[in-house]
Formats: structure tokens, sequence, C-alpha cells
């Protein structure tokens, strides 16, 4: 279900959408995606360091935390619209008394999967700026993008057959393991490949778990993200858990530059793409670029 404030479409037009302050990234992304430049957004420094399928402006200005925006710098823009998720819904109220209030996005508990949730959010945005056909053409090439990586993936038979952790190391203790709630973990299985993660996961689609989960799946695969810190790399060479686990062997791990677990279309496209050539590259399949192996200590 999505969250739609009642404000009037009729003062935007199709090529007038000025004076917007945008405080989720998935939504600051759309929003790029339909050639929407937001006058201001939350963290724009941290947006460019996670978001790479999307350019940022130099322009946007920076109004904080996501959560905690810098109310006085938001009423000194005089913005004609401010866009927020139901997450905000606790600060909606402050938010109202400087500007009218767009909330997009999925509610809490939101049955539908992650990828469905951030097109629909694309759709609505889409529609209130009336940018319907854009929001669909993108749409509708993130899925032929999503299909061409299956068809990519399904050529890699052995691996395939073979589930598939997705993890984020943490420190020397701890990993993140995405689950099936998750966008990535919808990707992996929309691309024809399996989770091997078998944890619950909160609504944020992750569980923070110890390296000894992934002995539940001692035959997967594991597809991690680079770059991998200093740190990590050294507390990886130097844990017995983890060197004694078989992911260590080539083709059976591979590295992929990090998409944000929190993207939208563009970002969910991005992450098919990468995890195919991921799944290529440890099966060895002709057409992978082996140039941009990346293994683990």
């Amino acid at each position: 279900m999505l969250a739609l404030a009642p404000v009037s479409t009729a003062v935007y037009g199709s090529s007038d959408a000025g004076g917007v302050v945008v405080l989720d990234w998935m939504l600051t992304e759309s929003l790029l995606l339909l050639g929407i430049t937001p006058l201001a957004m939350a963290n724009p420094a941290g947006f460019r360091q996670t978001f790479h399928s999307v350019s940022l402006p130099a322009s946007v200005k920076d109004v904080g935390l996501i959560y905690q925006p810098n109310l006085e710098l938001l009423t000194l823009l005089r913005p004609r619209l401010i866009i927020i998720s139901p997450s905000h819904a606790a600060i909606a109220p402050l938010l109202e008394k400087i500007a009218p209030t767009l909330s997009v996005g999925a509610v809490q508990g939101a049955s539908a999967s992650p990828f469905t949730q951030v097109c629909a959010a694309l759709t609505q945005l889409g529609a209130f700026f009336h940018r319907t056909e854009r929001a669909r053409a993108v749409i509708l090439s993130a899925q032929k993008a999503i299909e061409t990586a299956r068809r990519r993936v399904v050529a890699c038979q052995t691996q395939v057959a073979r589930k598939i952790f997705i993890v984020q190391f943490i420190d020397e203790a701890f990993i993140r393991l995405f689950g099936l709630q998750s966008l990535y973990g919808e990707m992996l299985e929309r691309v024809g490949a399996h989770n091997a993660c078998t944890l619950p996961t909160p609504v944020s689609g992750f569980t923070t778990t110890g390296y000894d989960a992934l002995y539940a799946q001692p035959d997967a695969l594991l597809v991690g993200f680079a770059p991998l810190s200093a740190a990590v790399q050294t507390m990886l060479r130097q844990n017995p858990v983890w060197q004694a686990l078989p992911f260590r062997q080539p083709g059976r791990h591979v590295l992929i530059p990090l998409i944000p677990p929190n993207g939208g279309v563009a970002s969910a496209m991005a992450f098919a793409e990468r995890l195919a050539q991921g799944i290529a590259i440890m099966s060895g399949a002709p057409d992978a670029d082996l140039g941009q192996r990346q293994v683990l200590p």
C-alpha cells in the first residue's frame, strides 16, 4: 500500500517541478529518474557516495539528516512541496507548517515485494508530476534489463543449481545477510537464482548474525560487496571461522560493487546486472569479464 498525501497536482505541470525538497533517498532516486532535480534533500553527500545509478546535481542543497532535517533552513528555503515517506510520520506535522507534504512509499509491513513497491512509488510520483510516460518507460527498461540478467544467469547452469548468500561484511564477529524480503533477495530470485539465507529478517530485509550462519548451507555460493575496508580484509585473514569456510575457494565467491539496498528502480536494475555478472564470473562463463573478478582474503 502506498501512502499518498492529498496534495493537489494542479500547481505542478510536466515542466514545472521546482521548489521540491525530498527527505528520502529512494524517492530522491525516483525524482531524478523522472528528470526532476530537487531544490534540496537530506544528506546529499551521503547519497552521492552510495547511489551511483543516478547523478545528483551539485546545485541540490543539504537540509540535514533524513529524520532530523534542519527546520530553520527548510523554512528559509520556502519550498513549494516536501516529499517524505511514511517513516517521516512523526515529523510530518512540523513539516506541514513549512510547506505541503507528499508522503510516498510503502507503509511498514506492506505485503508487496520490494521491487513492486519501488515501481509503485515511481509510478505515483510520475502521475503527480505529470510524467507518467517517463515513469512507465523507466520501469519497462528495468524489467528488460532484469530479464536479460535472468537469461545470463540461467545459462550458468552449475552455479544456478547452488543457493547464494548475499553478504555484507561488518567486522570480525558479524555479517549482514539479506533475505527474501530485501530488494537484493528479490532480484536474486528474479534472475533465476535462489537465496541461501533462511534466517528470519525484519522489515529491513536483512539480519545481522555471526559467521557461523554460513555453515547452514556449506555448498552455497557467496556474493559480497566491494570495496572491503582494510580492517575487514585484515580481519578475514585472521578469522579462523572464515578461513575454514568453503566460500574462500575460487569459484565459490565474488565481490561486486555495492548497490544501495534501500534504492529504487535504477538501483534494482543495477544490482540485477552486477549480480548476473558476478554469477557468470564464478561459473567461468565465456562472456564473463574476468578482469572484474574481486576475491576475498
